[in-house]
């Protein structure tokens, strides 16, 4: 009997199976662990679109039906006690993982959080606000109108991974959603941020103490405008009227060019319905002129626009300079004020704005007499005989002819007045002085400013090289808005810090 030598595999033959064994695994499970990365990128990027789509709605919504909305900076955001109280927010959390929504809880005295989008697995997200101001562009052939009542919106959701040294950082993949939506209700839609600190969060209110029956702020402007002789003159050549004069530019930086209300000051006050505004030219004396409907020397900017621009159309020039008159029954005006239409506890906002082209070389008296004294029987700036100056404010609007006096004592009347209202009432309305003069040392503008305790730098001459009447206005119309909140929106609360 035979026996066959039976051969086993040899060394080589066995590398050779192993190694091609260990290519076919090898590329098997690169193929399951690419699709398994495929399904987790494709998950991924679901979670990131939708998690855009929810803030998205979120922050349209708002901006559609609240009555005020302000895109603002992370510097009103980042502390929860620095919050404004009277309005509302939608910021990203401190983490940036979620959204949140913050709501004022009046009994605790601070904003309370609730989340409008909660934390996903490795997702960060990024808000930036941009407000773009009403204009025309063409785009693709076709005229495009941004509304002043859109706002512009990106929303960045970032996928996070972790380094080598194990911190989350942002990954490459990221789903980048922009939008706009318009303000359907809004009063006015701001955007408060900047190039270097944009806006990322929004401030909203949506209860009725912006307009209407009820409203909680009014704004109060006095209008002291100097209508006396020298007003017929050209800016910069005195005595020659055979040009365009400074009244006219007055009117013009008022009213608007055309002298219709379509711009100018009071157009810019005109587009929110809490500004009040009291119109007291002066020459030889001072006029308030009266709100026929409610009695009072104040005139709605946006209900009464049309008297406005035929009040200040109908202004000449002629007379002396009696600013000390201007200044007092501008005083009493904004002190007394009494208008239908906002709330009992309403909080008053006082801004006063003088325009003189000139030094004060006139004062008011009273021929009336009584224990030595001129006495004027209803209430004005009298003089005792050696024209030392008495406050009566009994009524503070009568228009009776009173007799006036031209000397250097209007100096003198105008800093008894700026005493009685500083000192003795404690006034602390906001003053705004235009010297409409050629001389940048003018002692009359000077003694005003003075008078008043008004800053330099809410001081305009016409001797400033960059001086332009309309820019002047503009200025301070919108240096009144952003002292108001009416206008400004949501502030940063200090704790009650100056």
């Amino acid at each position: 009997m035979f026996i066959k030598n039976k051969k086993g595999f040899t060394l080589i033959e066995l590398v050779l199976v192993v190694s091609i064994l260990s290519i076919f695994i090898l590329v098997s499970s690169n193929a399951i662990l690419l699709m398994f990365k495929s399904h987790s990128q494709t998950y991924g990027e679901y979670d990131l679109q939708s998690s855009a789509r929810i803030i998205s709605k979120q922050v349209g919504e708002t901006i559609k039906y609240s009555q005020a909305v302000f895109a603002v900076p992370i510097e009103y955001v980042e502390d929860v006690n620095k919050m404004d109280p009277e309005w509302e927010f939608i910021a990203l959390s401190p983490d940036k993982r979620s959204v949140l929504n913050y709501k004022y809880n009046t009994s605790l005295g601070q904003h309370e959080a609730t989340v409008l989008l909660a934390p996903q697995d490795n997702i960060e997200y990024e808000i930036i606000f941009e407000k773009r101001s009403a204009s025309e562009e063409v785009v693709g052939g076709e005229t495009v109108f941004h509304n002043e009542s859109v706002l512009y919106y990106s929303i960045l959701a970032h996928s996070l991974i972790k380094n080598d040294e194990g911190n989350w950082v942002r990954g490459s993949q990221k789903i980048v959603m922009e939008s706009e939506v318009k303000a359907l209700n809004a009063l006015q839609v701001v955007d408060k941020g900047t190039a270097l600190s944009p806006a990322v969060a929004l401030a909203y209110r949506k209860d009725d103490q912006t307009y209407g029956e009820g409203r909680s702020h009014v704004v109060k402007v006095a209008l002291i405008l100097d209508r006396s002789g020298s007003m017929d003159w050209i800016p910069g050549v005195d005595n020659d009227t055979s040009g365009t004069s400074r009244m006219t530019y007055l009117k013009k930086a008022l009213i608007g060019g055309g002298l219709n209300g379509q711009s100018g000051m009071i157009a810019q006050f005109a587009v929110y319905p809490n500004f009040e505004i009291s119109i007291v030219p002066f020459s030889n004396r001072a006029q308030s002129f009266i709100n026929s409907t409610t009695g009072q020397p104040f005139f709605n900017a946006q209900l009464n626009k049309a008297d406005i621009v035929s009040i200040i159309n109908n202004l000449s020039a002629s007379g002396s300079t009696n600013t000390g008159d201007g200044i007092r029954r501008a005083f009493y005006n904004l002190k007394n004020f009494s208008v239908s239409g906002y709330n009992s506890n309403v909080e008053e906002h006082d801004f006063t704005i003088i325009l003189v082209d000139g030094d004060s070389n006139a004062f008011s008296y009273s021929d009336y007499t009584e224990d030595g004294y001129n006495i004027w029987p209803w209430g004005w700036i009298v003089t005792d005989r050696n024209y030392n100056y008495i406050l009566d404010s009994d009524i503070y609007y009568n228009d009776t002819s009173s007799t006036w006096r031209t000397d250097e004592s209007g100096f003198g009347y105008v800093s008894r007045i700026g005493q009685k209202i500083i000192t003795e009432e404690n006034y602390d309305g906001t003053y705004y002085l235009i010297g409409y003069v050629n001389d940048e040392n003018s002692a009359g503008v000077e003694n005003i400013r003075q008078a008043l305790n008004i800053p330099e730098d809410r001081k305009f001459m016409y001797s400033d090289p960059n001086f332009d009447l309309n820019e002047v206005f503009a200025n301070i119309a919108t240096d009144i808005m952003a002292k108001t909140w009416l206008v400004t929106g949501p502030q940063i609360n200090d704790g009650g810090e100056e």
